[in-house]
């Protein structure tokens, strides 16, 4: 699941949504770019010696990124979903209320 959208905003839970895969970019949760996650049902990878030695192998890691990425979400964890959550309904309810840009206000 590409999880880019919804892991600032939303708690998601994998095994209650059926997701074996979820995807999200750090910079999607105000973390900097260039890292991202993946995280995997435990028991679908499975690799051999051989396997692994290639895949760590075949790139660099970004430990400032790895680093950046758990503390954003270690301060999302600590503010809360049912808080940002609160906050975003207000914003969009306040937003709502204001008169687009060019237009006359409604009423």
């Amino acid at each position: 699941m590409d999880a880019a959208q919804v892991v600032a905003h939303r708690k998601v839970d994998m095994p209650a949504w059926g997701i074996d895969y979820l995807a999200f970019s750090a910079h999607k949760i105000y973390a900097p770019f260039d890292c991202c996650a993946l995280v995997v049902r435990k028991g679908l990878l499975r690799f051999n010696s051989t396997e692994m030695e290639s895949i760590i192998a075949s790139g660099n890691e970004n430990p400032g990124g790895i680093a950046a990425l758990g503390k954003a979400l270690m301060l999302l964890q600590r503010i809360g979903m049912a808080i940002i959550m609160k906050e975003e309904k207000a914003l969009t309810r306040w937003l709502s209320m204001r008169p687009s840009a060019g237009k006359k206000k409604p009423g």
